[in-house]
């Protein structure tokens, strides 16, 4: 059937309506943006910021608890010897270290029951995960959980780097912060890290400890060094005895 022509004596459209359609078509198409984003843009969040939480550290094994023996039974010979040196040095290897790491998470249900650590940061201790190699330390811990559907449901933060103590200064260093996939700058995390020790050492009972632990540092070989002085130490744990 041949196509109707438009009779001069048809109306045209008036400009007025076909603004007022362009100005409908541009709402309509704004609207459905908008909408996309609304459901895509949280997605994309959870798929950088969410993930899997951490493994479970291994086991606190019965080697662990040795050694753990073995460090409190030498800082004790020193501590309350009648003549204490006034410094001391004690020694770790990368393995040693780990070890450490996994007597802290055993040792954090302790102090808990002890009031000496919150619940809240003791079940987040609990939840992380730490490693050390030679000069560096790793630690994850989940800081927000939700649904393990969704992307692996936690956000965790992970963290690369060294903490360095030499007598009243502290001073963290990393090489890599992210939370999830997304990255964070490790030197404003360095430095607000250092700010918030700073205040910390101020208060009375870090400053007994900053002069029982002299110093704090990893060698070339990925020895970590830790230089104390035994009669501060003492006198620390006879402040905290007493404060109760």
């Amino acid at each position: 059937m041949p196509k109707r022509r438009r009779s001069p004596a048809d109306p045209k459209p008036s400009a007025s309506g076909e603004k007022k359609n362009s100005r409908l078509r541009k709402w309509m198409i704004g609207l459905v943006i908008t909408a996309v984003l609304a459901v895509m843009l949280p997605i994309v969040a959870a798929a950088i910021l969410l993930s899997p939480p951490p493994a479970p550290m291994e086991q606190f094994s019965a080697e662990d608890a040795e050694l753990q023996q073995r460090i409190i039974m030498k800082v004790y010979n020193e501590v309350f010897n009648r003549q204490p040196p006034v410094e001391a040095e004690i020694r770790f290897t990368p393995a040693e270290m780990n070890s450490l790491l996994r007597c802290m998470v055993f040792g954090v249900s302790t102090a808990e029951q002890f009031g000496a650590i919150k619940p809240f940061y003791a079940k987040m201790i609990r939840s992380g995960h730490y490693v050390y190699r030679p000069g560096v330390f790793t630690v994850e811990i989940p800081i927000v959980r939700t649904a393990p559907w969704l992307f692996g449901g936690a956000a965790v933060l992970r963290l690369e780097g060294f903490p360095t103590k030499y007598d009243g200064r502290f001073d963290l260093t990393l090489q890599s912060c992210h939370i999830g996939k997304f990255p964070l700058p490790p030197g404003e995390v360095e430095s607000r890290a250092n700010r918030e020790f700073a205040k910390h050492l101020k208060r009375a009972d870090m400053l007994c400890f900053d002069r029982a632990v002299k110093s704090f540092e990893a060698q070339p070989d990925g020895t970590v060094v830790v230089v104390y002085r035994p009669p501060e130490l003492l006198r620390l744990l006879v402040n905290r005895k007493g404060s109760k």
